[in-house]
């Protein structure tokens, strides 16, 4: 009972420290996108994130021609928006894991640190403004 007592302290003062931070960020008109470009060379998915003040699908269009990671992807697909920075970066770390899950991520790096202490709230909201993503069947399943 203490451990769960104590759990959910540490869960809700990570819920009022990350909403603190999105309301931080939280602009008229800004919202949040996570996004997925397809490698045009071989099998494998790029998953990021941007922001802006024009519709969530001309964010994500206006991210793509930046050509990031490289020109060998494809445009990016819109995948979440909300107003939510927290959600929109939990769910891009969703993104990248699921992908890895399949062998598919290109992404090098985590969008969340392991060990951030707001790595939890980020995910729950993620969850919450986007949903669940699929759980894979196998590796090789296709996209």
């Amino acid at each position: 009972q203490l451990i769960d007592f104590l759990s959910s302290l540490a869960t809700g003062a990570q819920r009022s420290i990350g909403e603190a931070r999105d309301a931080a960020k939280r602009e008229d008109g800004l919202s949040f996108q996570s996004y997925t470009k397809d490698n045009l060379d071989r099998p494998g998915v790029y998953s990021g994130r941007t922001s802006g003040y024009l519709s969530p699908e001309k964010n994500v269009w206006a991210r793509g021609s930046e050509e990031y990671p490289t020109e060998t992807y494809s445009y990016p697909k819109a995948d979440c928006s909300s107003d939510s920075y927290g959600a929109i970066r939990g769910r891009e770390q969703q993104l990248i894991d699921h992908f890895r899950t399949l062998g598919l991520s290109d992404n090098q790096i985590n969008a969340i640190w392991p060990f951030n202490p707001l790595r939890g709230y980020y995910l729950q909201r993620g969850t919450e403004d986007c949903g669940y993503l699929p759980m894979p069947k196998s590796r090789w399943e296709t996209r």
